[in-house]
């Protein structure tokens, strides 16, 4: 089968996928709190089921030299699991509060990225992304515990609505003479 930029034969589909992604993002804006808990629990139950894989594993190999830390890993993303699914709000917290702490360390590594590659073409945006990205976490994590019922869902509705708006693009161009 040949590859084509996009197949016209499905931009139906390009263009159904974007609107499912742009309903969904507005549904993740409007009601933050439902899309934020149940990402908390998706992630509660990722950590828990590679938690139980992690201490199944380190049972089954007693003898090496790693054993101890791998019971270890396997305890803590078991317990962080639980916490996520089982503590409702400190889960919320907690993970909002990791969310702010990646942004922050995410604006450092982009303003030292984009001063280490200055005087090509993006290390200016990479700069202001950084500092923007700084900003952002200090803001979501100065407004804690309340900004933790709302950030995590209006930011995956925010980007449902752009991964649905380049479905939507992608879509229409087939339609567009060239």
């Amino acid at each position: 089968m040949a590859q084509t930029d996009i197949a016209t034969t499905s931009k139906g589909w390009f263009l159904g996928l974007g609107i499912f992604l742009i309903v969904v993002g507005v549904l993740a804006i409007l009601f933050p709190l439902v899309f934020t808990l149940t990402a908390q629990v998706l992630v509660g139950l990722a950590m828990l089921a590679s938690g139980i894989a992690v201490l199944i594993h380190a049972f089954k190999e007693t003898t090496w030299s790693g054993f101890l830390w791998e019971l270890l890993v396997g305890a803590l993303y078991t317990f962080a699991g639980l916490y996520f699914i089982f503590d409702p709000l400190g889960g919320m917290i907690a993970f909002t509060l990791a969310l702010a702490a990646c942004f922050i360390v995410d604006g450092i590594f982009r303003i030292v990225m984009g001063v280490k590659a200055r005087p090509h073409n993006g290390a200016l945006w990479a700069i202001i992304g950084g500092v923007i990205s700084i900003i952002l976490g200090v803001l979501i994590w100065s407004e804690l515990p309340g900004s933790a019922s709302w950030v995590v869902g209006t930011l995956i509705g925010i980007n449902l609505l752009f991964a649905g708006g380049t479905f939507v693009a992608l879509g229409t161009s087939t339609f567009a003479p060239k």
